[in-house]
């Protein structure tokens, strides 16, 4: 059932988007570790869906633009965002042109305190695609349990044990060897989608060959 409305979908290019339109790219966001991540407006629409599978204290936690799943939510008519609605937001963003929200007065705000950027530290090579498409492999398309998620999540965080303790929750026959390591959040997000049975757009990120 899609239950995203168009002020829902006008909330999403206000706040998800770059210029009040959908974006495959350039959207600032964070996941619900309050890491900061850029990526499109695919990528806010599926985190604002963990966010609701999560409930409280996730649907208060700040996601994009300083705004929340329960800011989303009281946008979109107090209508819950739904898997499939990602799907949506996705073929909306890859039209030419993509969803626009009609641009609205804005409002004055205030002037940031400027922040001390700190150097950022060197970023290791992730793992071939391939890796992680044997990862998911192990469990076989629409087989994928959210321990296979956690897990790859927790690896990326580097929370090594906590990783492997999702790794060996996963039912024993659905269970991949090891947990491909170091990883690419663009690859955890297509694991992420593929476990979400967005196939096209879990494609899009790793290349497993799930749509086909």
């Amino acid at each position: 059932m899609m239950t995203l409305t168009d002020n829902g979908k006008d909330w999403l290019a206000r706040n998800a988007g770059v210029n009040n339109c959908f974006a495959s790219s350039g959207v600032s966001y964070k996941d619900l570790e309050g890491n900061s991540h850029t990526g499109s407006t695919t990528d806010v629409a599926a985190m604002l869906v963990v966010a609701a599978l999560l409930g409280y204290p996730y649907t208060t936690k700040e996601i994009v633009n300083g705004k929340t799943y329960d800011d989303f939510k009281s946008a979109n008519g107090d209508y819950d965002l739904e898997i499939d609605d990602v799907g949506t937001v996705y073929e909306e963003q890859e039209k030419t042109p993509p969803y626009c929200a009609a641009v609205a007065t804005p409002t004055p705000t205030p002037t940031p305190t400027p922040t001390v950027t700190p150097t950022p530290s060197p970023t290791p090579t992730p793992v071939p695609n391939a890796e992680v498409c044997a990862y998911v492999e192990s469990a076989g398309k629409g087989n994928l349990t959210w321990n296979h998620v956690l897990a790859l999540r927790y690896e990326y965080l580097g929370l090594t044990d906590l990783a492997e303790s999702k790794r060996q929750a996963i039912p024993e026959d659905k269970r991949p060897a090891s947990i491909p390591s170091p990883i690419s959040w663009e690859q955890y997000l297509g694991v992420r989608y593929y476990y979400l049975e967005l196939y096209s757009i879990g494609d899009a990120k790793l290349g497993c060959g799930w749509s086909e």
